[in-house]
């Protein structure tokens, strides 16, 4: 059963998702393997080739559709990563678009980085990865939700934002796990101490207590 973490209380903090001009847009032309070229409008970029663990030199859009597929991180042998470069935004958006796995692979930035990428998740859309590492901040608007398919530490040396309404799920973790492994008020927000607690629906809900 996943455990979700729906925002159901107010606050005053309202996350800013930065626009970019992306350079690498999807399109799922040919399947869903994230890293096959030919699924990708790779005409406003320098990029010629996707490789796991290889950084990506530019912004990236994911959606709002209609695409044929929608992208999907292929079974990889050990654990790899669709790597986006330092400072780059990777946008999942729109209703009905996903960026899910088939294996346990993730999103990352690259090993060592203090300045690493940012995905954002809006306008319904849902983000799906194993896990996120290095340095990654996470943003899901109050339509969006993120679920991650690790166990152990699934949000590794990186951060999640969320906005009232979003929700974010663990499906080999709990959310106490993750509240005792990292700082709630790193994963969720920076001036107010968070808990939590279940709720007659045994999911798991944030309160400002």
């Amino acid at each position: 059963m996943k455990k979700h973490i729906p925002l159901t209380f107010v606050c005053v903090f309202a996350l800013l998702v930065p626009s970019v001009s992306a350079d690498i847009i999807w399109n799922g032309n040919a399947d869903n393997d994230i890293f096959n070229v030919a699924n990708w409008d790779l005409s406003g970029s320098s990029v010629t080739t996707l490789e796991p663990n290889v950084s990506i030199d530019d912004n990236v859009q994911i959606g709002p559709g209609p695409a044929s597929n929608w992208p999907v991180i292929p079974d990889l042998p050990a654990q790899q990563r669709f790597q986006l470069a330092d400072g780059k935004v990777l946008n999942v958006q729109g209703a009905g678009t996903t960026l899910t796995i088939a294996g346990n692979d993730g999103v990352g930035g690259a090993p060592g980085t203090a300045d690493g990428p940012t995905v954002n998740v809006s306008d319904a859309a849902m983000f799906a990865p194993f896990f996120v590492v290095n340095d990654v901040q996470v943003n899901i608007d109050g339509t969006s939700e993120a679920v991650f398919g690790g166990g152990g530490n699934p949000i590794n040396l990186s951060f999640v934002d969320l906005t009232p309404g979003a929700v974010l799920s663990f499906l080999n973790e709990t959310p106490a796990a993750m509240l005792e492994n990292i700082s709630p008020k790193r994963l969720f927000w920076e001036h107010q101490p968070l808990k939590a607690r279940t709720s007659w629906s045994s999911r798991w809900v944030l309160a400002d207590r």
